[in-house]
């Protein structure tokens, strides 16, 4: 299998919770996605979810998570989540407006 191409290649954001609470998650899933031939790449400079400020500060809450979606649109990448409220803000903030 090492010689087959890559055939995907995605922002990879873990978030806060995997890497303090279930870091085997993470290294799980790049095991698995590694043997689909799946490149993740990590950007060193993403930032919270902004999930936990979404009942106190709607703007920053947003902002936090556009952030992320603009770091990782500068690389031409699409962002894969493995924590679910990360990939709900995500997909939420890239369409709403502040």
């Amino acid at each position: 299998m090492k010689d087959r191409k890559k055939i995907m290649n995605y922002a990879f954001f873990i978030g806060c919770n995997i890497p303090a609470h279930l870091n085997q998650y993470e290294s799980s899933a790049r095991a698995v996605l590694g043997r689909f031939n799946i490149d993740l790449t990590d950007i060193a400079q993403f930032n919270c979810c902004g999930y936990p400020m979404r009942n106190i500060d709607h703007e920053a809450f947003v902002l936090s998570s556009a952030r992320n979606l603009a770091l990782a649109a500068k690389k031409d990448l699409n962002i894969m989540s493995l924590c679910k409220c990360c990939y709900e803000i995500g997909r939420a903030s890239g369409r709403e407006r502040v």
